[in-house]
């Protein structure tokens, strides 16, 4: 047995250095390659998420650098990530050519294509100097998201159906995408939900709605970057101020002003951190 797998490992030296194909792999790669392709594949994984650690603690450019990398060794997961930082500007620049870039590089490879399909509807959505808007690519990219569960994309055709955009404005089918959206965790639907029953747009107005959604959006206010959070919490205290669906309480209306200044105070320190 031992005599056996002495010349197995043999072998595989001799065509390690011969280079030559080795069919247990198919496609004619050699063992060289094989080996090449796995070494690849795990300095990728290991820079993204050095990344993603570097991201979490405030550096985001060194964050986007070393996502760079690992997308230059095939880290599909890694172009989405470039894609989306430079799409939002979050490290580097915001260059919608250049999120198209790489998120059709990840869109192609297939993996986490809900994120690269996201991206890629966003910039046909809101358009830029370079990219010419495109509500029909828009629309089919955020469908595409969406069956691949991608949270961020059934809030983006929420939006559409609210506003019209490539669709005919349907407030009720906006509901159903934001609700589905904010079922899923969205903080930014939970609160444009609020908005929707707050000022009645297309719906019954209902306050006591609006601030159901509301207090959910706000109750994230260990995230109060996410778009959505301290509008909540200056919503809600507006609501008190004017006694809309609830009872008229100044000092419920004042501690929740106080919540979203202090929000905002985080989030500017925040800002002039990653700055």
């Amino acid at each position: 047995m031992k005599k056996h797998s002495f010349l197995f490992v043999s072998i595989c030296l001799l065509l390690l250095g011969t280079r030559l194909p080795f069919s247990i792999f198919g496609n004619n790669q050699t063992v060289s390659q094989v080996f090449a392709e796995t070494t690849n594949k795990e300095k990728a994984k290991k820079l993204y998420n050095t990344a993603v650690k570097e991201f979490n603690n405030g550096s985001e450019t060194k964050a986007v650098a070393d996502w760079k990398k690992s997308a230059k060794l095939g880290s599909a997961l890694a172009e989405s990530q470039v894609a989306s930082q430079y799409l939002n500007g979050m490290g580097v620049k915001e260059n919608y050519q250049k999120a198209l870039y790489w998120a059709k590089r990840a869109y192609k490879h297939g993996e986490n294509s809900g994120m690269a399909a996201n991206t890629l509807g966003t910039v046909y959505l809101n358009g830029s100097k370079t990219v010419k808007k495109d509500y029909k690519k828009a629309l089919a990219y955020f469908k595409k998201g969406i069956s691949e569960g991608y949270m961020k994309s059934y809030r983006k055709l929420a939006y559409m159906y609210l506003n019209g955009y490539g669709v005919k404005a349907n407030t009720t089918t906006a509901v159903k995408w934001y609700t589905k959206a904010a079922n899923k965790g969205d903080i930014t639907s939970e609160y444009s939900l609020g908005q929707i029953y707050e000022k009645g747009q297309g719906i019954k107005q209902d306050y006591s709605k609006a601030m159901s959604w509301y207090k959910k959006s706000a109750a994230n206010d260990d995230d109060v970057s996410a778009p959505g959070v301290i509008e909540s919490m200056s919503s809600i205290a507006n609501l008190y101020a004017n006694g809309l669906g609830v009872t008229k309480d100044y000092q419920q209306a004042e501690q929740w002003y106080q919540k979203a200044f202090n929000a905002s105070q985080k989030e500017a320190a925040l800002l002039k951190q990653n700055s």
